[in-house]
């Protein structure tokens, strides 16, 4: 193998089991690795789930709905006039309702406590979990193009 600054050349990667390997979800949300020699079926699952996102940030409209769906969610314990997102936990169910619809692999304790902030009101939640979800729709988007 043949090596540029300690590190594979683009062509050995791809042919890696590394550069192999695709990201899948099953029905719960779970993540799994398995390789593209598998099944097409779970490549064809993870590009539908990735299409399937790409689709819902292009609709404001329907992101909306879900992120309010999402928010309903998480904060139906509050009282009505307290919907506020006051921890991360909160956070972590609202946007893995939307993870859920998509397709896509849950977002995890750690990462929602990352990027949690006290008392997330819903316009402010909006705001992040578009940002969220464009950010990993890029990443999942270039995952598949190199697959």
């Amino acid at each position: 193998m043949a090596m540029e600054d300690g590190q594979l050349i683009p062509e050995e990667w791809e042919a890696s089991a590394i550069g192999m390997a695709i990201p899948v979800v099953d029905p719960n949300g779970d993540s799994e690795r398995v390789t593209a020699a598998d099944t097409e079926d779970t490549i064809q699952e993870h590009d539908d789930s990735v299409k399937a996102l790409g689709r819902l940030l292009r609709d404001q409209g329907d992101f909306q709905v879900a992120c309010l769906e999402s928010f309903g969610r998480a904060t139906a314990g509050s009282a009505s006039g307290e919907r506020l997102l006051k921890e991360p936990a909160q956070l972590k169910t609202a946007l893995n309702h939307i993870c859920k619809l998509v397709g896509i692999e849950l977002v995890t304790a750690e990462e929602a406590a990352e990027m949690f902030v006290a008392n997330m009101n819903f316009a402010s939640y909006v705001i992040s979990a578009n940002e969220f979800f464009r950010s990993l729709h890029r990443a999942l988007d270039l995952e598949r193009e190199i697959a």
